[in-house]
């Protein structure tokens, strides 16, 4: 019934749970076939390997480990695999069944309009981001393995080339010298499809990430001119083109491809990988942006912003640092203009952009001149530093100051910055305030300590500052006189012109606020509300009557640039995908603005791992606990999907969708879940991770710990009043026996663990002290030492240390704390592969034998703009 090498597999045929219904192609990686799942009764794609593969014990190994390296990338644009199994001699992996037509079926009806080419290139630069970032590179991307869905969603099929490697710092993707070994038996054949290989691939040389740059750069090319880049008679014909000429410019054979578009391509194309995009995700934002910013200009009806431009030589690009500023100040022109006004005419803003580097802009304000820019960014993985940029030149300059993010530059000179700030959240970084004068004369002067906002007043004689003083933010004006106090978050401080009014966000839950304190009297005015958390900045107009900000009415949708009048009367500026952040606007209106591509990963560790696993499923992977032995992960993607998922990268189990979720834990014996749903304030519910019912818990609480009985929670109660924030829930009973806070603990305990024997719990208060506090009843103890921001882990197996760590810290690092002694040492330091644009690791979860690890990180890669016309 099965043949080698030909072998066709009949209809009804078995292969481990998958009954083969008909075949579907046929490639150098072996033959697909549909079939049905008979354990969930769903349709899926079988693909037979090749008898050269299967019978090849190494190269079967190799292929099995990377495909379950692929299996666990789980991104909208790339082919699910489900399984890989054998029946008898036959290796086969099963994968998700996408129906359409694929990119080169596409081709044969002619060159797609601009439109569609933008959208299956942002697609496919999305999904090859996701494989780059996991360490996957394709190594065999062509039009036959670009599928377009019937609901236009692209998926890159066939990851049966790639190589897993090690993604190198500071580039999203590994580099390999791979056996060159392709689908057929021809020796010393390179691997992938000879016209859309790279020239290091055609060379046999070292392969990366950029290679695939190359390939869809490639595919671009000939979906705008309807022709290969790289052509000959015989196969050599061909390598000798792709390593040695170049191809005709798209301006000649594509007139009508607009400029950005052609540029974007072209450096795709360029020989030298260096000379390409640095980070695939740095390709896949421009191709959106672009893709959206001629969809918005043709609806419009404005031809001009979506036409040809005048082609810049890539000779001069490469060459010239101001070419490439002219370059990137062209590219801005088309990625973020025209900008839609509520009249639905086009505004026509002029954006010239600052910063080229990769990494994260943190803050930035204009200097009194108007001709420079100061701005805070972490580049390369680098702390957070502070430099000034002429704008319209290519000068930059770091200022000669301790890492810090600047606040505030007074009419005078002076900056007021954050020295050694933490990220702690997007819109909360505190440090030390600090003074210094621009001009690098005299030393920079420490102030005051938790601060993560402040303003000069219009004079730059005193200071408007937003801090914690015992668990509450304060804003003084000037420093030490308190006009506003407040359980939420302050911050984007901004003093009005006339120096009557701050306005500033108050993050209070989930909802960002803006409002405005009067300096007089401290009378704070509600200006606007309904935003997501995390917001943008905020800056009063260049005339003073309105209060511009950055917002999204959800953490997912468009930013808006709105602005509010004091007497709370709104209106929209403009609106832009993605994140857009205002940072300052000068007295002649300019804009100082970041555009911000940020997403947050999960990574795994130990547990028999030789390396550290990515996990997350989409780019909001969020962690909310480790199982004890350290095999499953319990996360929340983008805020309303609860998902489990196991170490070894196998596809995750949807628990829970539609409904956001805060914190949620794992009961010990994985079987249960106890999350709070973001929709019911202080509510908790027990949600099985199998079959079952969800259960409301009571009474009603915002956080919950499992003991190690499994049978009974740790409720963190907002009660201030009784005198316990901590209370003992008996699940089955339904009994709650409140555990007393002793004498001299400060705030609510919502930092707290379990002990492995379930009869003490450790305890932070919201000075930072560590308590131990006995479940049975008994004295409370307070352990030695002093600490600051820490992070309570858990505690390890036998019951003398916990664990820590610091929210902020970039590389983070977690310690274990004797609590004898108070004495910590450093355990481990948790360290992404590329550390560009990381801002944050948090939160941090470690069995208690140590041996397994995992962490959710933050990335956010962004560009400096000035902006000139907004109004």
């Amino acid at each position: 019934m099965i043949r080698d090498r030909r072998f066709v597999i009949a209809a009804g045929t078995r292969l481990g749970p998958y009954e083969i219904l008909s075949p579907l192609g046929a490639g150098g990686m072996g033959e697909v076939y549909r079939a049905r799942d008979t354990r969930l009764g769903r349709e899926v794609a079988v693909k037979v390997l090749p008898g050269e593969v299967a019978s090849d014990s190494e190269r079967l190994h190799r292929f099995e480990k990377e495909a379950r390296a692929a299996s666990a990338l789980n991104h909208p644009n790339i082919v699910t695999i489900h399984d890989i199994g054998r029946e008898g001699s036959v290796s086969y992996i099963a994968m998700e069944l996408v129906e359409g037509i694929t990119v080169r079926d596409l081709l044969a009806e002619g060159t797609p309009p601009i439109k569609k080419l933008l959208a299956v290139a942002a697609q496919t630069a999305e999904g090859l981001a996701r494989a780059h970032e996991a360490g996957i590179v394709h190594r065999d991307l062509k039009p036959e393995n670009l599928m377009i869905t019937r609901d236009g969603f692209v998926k890159i099929l066939d990851f049966g080339l790639a190589k897993l490697t090690g993604p190198p710092e500071g580039s999203g993707g590994g580099a390999t010298q791979a056996p060159t070994v392709s689908g057929g038996t021809e020796p010393g054949v390179v691997m992938g499809t000879v016209a859309y290989m790279s020239p290091e691939q055609a060379a046999g040389g070292l392969v990366d990430f950029r290679s695939d740059q190359f390939s869809l750069g490639s595919i671009l090319y000939e979906m705008a001119a309807g022709k290969k880049p790289f052509a000959g008679a015989t196969r050599p014909e061909v390598l000798a083109a792709i390593i040695r000429q170049e191809p005709e410019p798209l301006a000649l054979v594509a007139p009508r491809t607009p400029a950005a578009a052609r540029w974007i391509v072209e450096r795709c194309l360029t020989k030298d990988p260096s000379e390409r995009y640095v980070s695939t995700r740095d390709l896949a934002r421009d191709l959106t942006t672009l893709r959206d910013r001629i969809s918005e200009a043709v609806a419009s009806g404005d031809t001009a912003a979506a036409g040809v431009a005048p082609r810049l030589s890539l000779g001069a690009r490469t060459a010239l640092f101001a070419g490439a500023a002219a370059a990137a100040a062209l590219v801005a022109g088309i990625l973020l203009a025209p900008l839609l006004r509520p009249g639905g005419r086009a505004a026509q803003p002029s954006w010239t952009q600052v910063s080229f580097r990769r990494g994260m802009i943190w803050s930035g304000r204009f200097a009194p001149d108007g001709l420079t820019a100061v701005y805070s960014a972490a580049w390369g993985g680098e702390p957070v530093r502070l430099y000034a940029a002429r704008v319209g030149t290519a000068e930059t300059r770091a200022l000669d100051l301790p890492p810090g993010k600047i606040l505030a530059v007074s009419k005078t000179g002076e900056l007021a910055f954050l020295r050694d700030p933490r990220f702690v959240f997007f819109y909360l970084q505190p440090g030390t305030l600090a003074r210094v004068a621009l001009d690098g004369s005299g030393s920079a002067r420490d102030l005051l300590e938790d601060v993560h906002g402040a303003d000069w007043s219009p004079d730059g004689g005193q200071l408007a500052v937003a801090r914690g003083v015992k668990g509450k933010d304060r804003l003084e004006y000037p420093i030490g006189n308190v006009l506003y106090e407040t359980e939420g978050v302050l911050g984007s401080l901004g003093v009005s012109r006339d120096g009557e009014w701050i306005a500033c966000f108050e993050h209070v839950g989930g909802e960002a606020l803006v409002v405005a304190v009067r300096a007089a009297d401290g009378r704070r005015r509600l200006l606007s509300r309904g935003w997501a958390v995390p917001s943008g900045g905020l800056a009063w107009s260049a005339d003073g009557r309105e209060v511009w900000f950055t917002a999204k009415e959800k953490t997912y949708s468009p930013s808006r640039l709105q602005a509010v009048t004091l007497s709370g009367r709104q209106r929209e500026v403009t609106r832009v995908p993605g994140d857009l952040r205002l940072l300052d606007i000068a007295p002649d209106g300019r804009a100082l603005v970041a555009r911000w591509d940020w997403q947050s990963g999960l990574r795994a560790g130990g547990g028999g791992l030789d390396s550290e696993r990515e996990l997350g499923w989409f780019d909001r992977s969020f962690l909310n606990d480790l199982s004890p032995d350290g095999a499953a992960v319990l996360f929340a993607d983008r805020g309303d999907t609860l998902l489990l998922r196991k170490s070894d990268g196998s596809a995750a189990v949807r628990l829970a969708e539609g409904v956001g979720f805060g914190e949620s834990r794992l009961s010990p014996d994985g079987t249960r879940v106890v999350a709070a749903p973001l929709a019911e304030q202080n509510r908790l519910v027990l949600l099985p991770t199998g079959a079952g019912e969800v259960r409301k818990v009571e009474p009603r609480a915002d956080a919950a710990s499992w003991f190690p009985d499994g049978r009974r929670l740790l409720l963190h109660l907002r009660q201030p009043n009784t005198g316990a924030s901590l209370a003992v829930y008996e699940i089955v009973a339904g009994t709650v026996k409140p555990v007393p806070l002793p004498a001299g603990f400060e705030g609510s305990a919502a930092n707290q663990a379990v002990s492995p024997d379930g009869r003490r719990i450790a305890a932070v208060d919201s000075s930072g002290r560590i308590w131990l506090l006995a479940v049975g009843g008994g004295e409370a103890a307070k352990i030695p030492g002093e600490f600051r921001g820490e992070t309570l882990i858990g505690w390890t197996q036998e019951g003398r240390h916990l664990f820590l760590y610091r929210i902020g810290d970039v590389p983070g690092r977690v310690f274990r704390l004797d609590i004898e002694s108070g004495r910590t040492e450093l355990w481990k330091e948790l360290r992404p592969e590329d550390l560009a644009g990381v801002v944050r690791i948090h939160p941090v979860c470690v069995t208690p034998d140590g041996r397994s690890w995992a962490y959710s990180y933050a990335r956010v890669l962004s560009s400096l703009y000035i902006a000139d016309g907004l109004k």
